[in-house]
């Protein structure tokens, strides 16, 4: 009887373990905010995508895409997340283009 009780045990352990797992990959997003005082490195854009002002080295960055993207405020990280890939693309972009002219 012990070994079948030790059987089901492990299988539900297993399982629960599972479904728990799927739900963070689930609810996992593809961009990462890191706070100011944790930043990796140096991002990719002078000019931020969200307000196209000067990056600031006091607000958050996000790592997107391998990429870690800054912004001149605390509130335009948080816009930032919202958006979909396409608009992200499109607004890294046009920040990027600001650093040419």
């Amino acid at each position: 009887m012990k070994p079948v009780f030790f059987l089901f045990a492990l299988a539900a352990s297993m399982m629960t373990f599972s479904a728990v797992s799927a739900m963070t990959s689930a609810n996992h997003n593809s961009t990462d905010v890191v706070s100011a005082d944790e930043k990796p490195k140096t991002p990719v854009n002078k000019f931020c995508p969200i307000m196209l002002g000067k990056v600031s080295d006091k607000a958050n960055t996000v790592v997107w895409k391998d990429k870690v993207i800054g912004f001149c405020c605390n509130g335009c990280d948080k816009k930032w997340t919202a958006l979909t890939d396409a608009e992200k693309e499109t607004k890294l972009k046009a920040a990027l283009e600001k650093e040419k002219k």
